[in-house]
């Protein structure tokens, strides 16, 4: 007899949860199946696709902005995490890292990118747009690597990210444009957008931290509403909350 895609997905499941506890240590068993269930076939819920499951095939990884976009319809459905002293807003990057583990998972290990820094780092490495990013081809014992194990020799995720992001954006002078059109459009005044403008470009431009532009929005496309703004937030606190980071990612900055 034949399993099942589902039953295939819990033994999956249930493998990656016996072999990595601490990764999986945040989620019960059946949230962590309702979240790769969202993420590998779309389903609106674990209920849909256990009823319906020739309406929801499994789906190879997509497109960069396409895994990015199925992380922000379900992080909400992840506890927050402790920033441990780093900037509050950091912990979405956390959530992120949970999302690409859980995707991870509901797969057979794929051996090509375990060189890679973290599960979203990994996960990224075989987007299927990679190929069209412009990730340099790298050598490991005198052979030419794959893209994904080149993309995995990367220090992070963050240099994925920003090729896509000028892939998408060209220079990017226009999307920070957009970012900050946008947060103009939510209600903050003109000086603090053109403040978060210029932290979400020094976030990319200067290699800080992944989860600064994370948790920023940078990568929040099409520009709208990035995660980072807040109802009935006053401008000065926008503010506070941006230069946390840059201090953080830049102390000398703030230096007199």
């Amino acid at each position: 007899m034949v399993d099942s895609p589902f039953d295939v997905l819990k033994a999956n499941v249930r493998a990656a949860r016996k072999s990595d506890a601490a990764e999986f240590s945040q989620i019960s068993y059946n949230t962590h199946l309702e979240l790769a269930v969202r993420l590998v076939t779309e389903a609106p819920s674990l209920n849909h696709y256990a009823a319906q499951m020739d309406t929801y095939p499994w789906r190879e990884i997509p497109d960069l902005g396409e895994i990015l976009a199925s992380f922000r319809a379900i992080e909400h459905l992840v506890g927050r995490f402790d920033a441990e002293g780093q900037p509050p807003e950091y912990e979405r990057y956390e959530r992120w890292q949970l999302l690409a583990a859980i995707w991870l998972s509901a797969y057979p290990q794929k051996i090509d990118a375990a060189e890679a820094s973290s599960p979203f780092h990994e996960l990224l490495c075989h987007c299927a747009d990679l190929d069209g990013l412009r990730i340099p081809r790298m050598l490991g014992q005198g052979e030419v690597l794959t893209l994904a194990q080149s993309a995995a020799q990367a220090p992070n995720e963050a240099w994925i990210l920003s090729a896509w992001l000028f892939e998408k954006e060209g220079l990017c002078i226009e999307h920070w444009d957009h970012l900050q059109h946008a947060a103009e459009r939510f209600g903050y005044g003109e000086m603090a957008a053109a403040h978060y403008r210029a932290a979400c470009r020094e976030s990319v431009n200067h290699s800080w931290d992944p989860r600064s532009a994370i948790a920023l929005g940078v990568y929040d496309l099409p520009v709208d509403r990035p995660m980072f703004f807040r109802d009935g937030e006053s401008d000065e606190q926008l503010r506070s909350r941006i230069d946390t980071i840059w201090r953080w990612e830049e102390p000398e900055a703030f230096e007199d």
